[in-house]
């Protein structure tokens, strides 16, 4: 299975990246979603982006949620430097791209 990230022209954001990008450049944001491991969609543009830091048993991270034109998906990054690229539950996983 070839990442988006090998792909030319796109590269992976990150949850601060996205923190930091205008509503008015969510149009531009290339999601892409696996299931199984196997490609199953990919929409440019997203809206309604949610970003949520968290505290469990002392342990932060950050619950990232969008909507694009097929779902409304949801991942848990634990620093927001990293970068939103194949992460999920292992049978859905997804990834926030922009232009190069």
């Amino acid at each position: 299975m070839k990442l988006l990230k090998e792909f030319k022209n796109w590269r992976p954001i990150s949850g601060k990246e996205l923190s930091e990008t205008p509503e008015s450049e969510y149009k531009n944001i290339l999601t892409f979603c696996w299931r199984n491991g196997r490609e199953r969609y990919d929409d440019i543009g997203i809206e309604n982006v949610i970003i949520d830091k968290m505290i469990c048993d002392d342990i932060v991270y950050y619950n990232i949620s969008w909507s694009d034109m097929s779902s409304d998906p949801e991942v848990e990054l634990r620093e927001l430097t990293d970068f939103i690229d194949y992460i999920g539950d292992g049978e859905w996983m997804y990834g926030l791209y922009k232009k190069m």
